[in-house]
């Protein structure tokens, strides 16, 4: 008979032990407010992210249009202003640019007491560029490196140094040429402004000698700005 009744309480204490687990704990509402709160705040981040990285990235398609400084063969400085389109993945425009073109040799100035280096001339270019976006660096959407190629018309320009201005620009020396570059780039987007890095090997020759030589080839490096719209 004790086996019985201890079986039986032995029945009744395991019935009640799982009775026991199966048995939710609810939580408290300040803690239920607290994970609603916190469910919302990571929402509200999420999309606050979302909207920053859309209004940095490039449009898909808009105008654009800037200005740059260039350094050619390291000894050439330029000056650039770009007008053009970006696409998705594409994009083009056209660019003017002014390069001086320094001396070999310093001279004395007795006015300013000092040696200074006076400007030969000037070489203008009128190029066609063209850049297609490399598949690199998507997750980051303001970042857009690309591959550039360019080519147009350039005009070299001669002063005359035995003459004063204006004799001395009016009686220069000019000879037609032409430019074709290729390399690598990145736009970097802040909202509807960009900042754009570019490095190039840059063929640039003339027809006959100007300034010494007619071939000016080199590597191109260039900053510049500009915006969309």
């Amino acid at each position: 008979m004790s086996r019985i009744i201890f079986a039986g309480l032995l029945i009744v204490l395991l019935a009640s032990t799982g009775f026991a687990q199966k048995k939710v704990i609810k939580a408290k509402p300040e803690e239920e407010q607290r994970k609603k709160e916190a469910v919302v705040k990571k929402r509200k981040e999420e999309l606050r992210k979302r909207i920053l990285r859309s209004k940095l990235q490039r449009p898909p398609l808009t105008n654009a249009g800037g200005a740059g400084v260039h350094v050619l063969d390291n000894r050439y400085m330029g000056f650039s202003g770009e007008y053009g389109r970006l696409y998705r993945n594409a994009g083009w425009s056209i660019r003017f640019s002014y390069y001086t073109v320094p001396s070999d040799q310093f001279y004395f100035d007795p006015y300013y007491w000092q040696f200074v280096q006076r400007d030969r001339g000037s070489m203008l270019m009128l190029a066609f560029n063209s850049k297609i976006l490399l598949p690199i660096l998507r997750n980051q959407p303001n970042m857009s490196p690309f591959w550039t190629i360019g080519a147009g018309p350039v005009l070299g320009i001669q002063t005359d140094w035995n003459r004063q201005f204006p004799g001395s620009v009016i009686h220069a020396y000019s000879i037609g040429g032409y430019t074709v570059y290729i390399g690598p780039g990145m736009d970097y987007f802040l909202g509807d402004w960009f900042m754009n890095f570019n490095i190039h090997y840059q063929l640039l020759r003339f027809t006959k000698p100007i300034f010494g030589k007619d071939n000016f080839d080199g590597f191109s490096f260039s900053i510049g700005f500009g915006k969309v719209f």
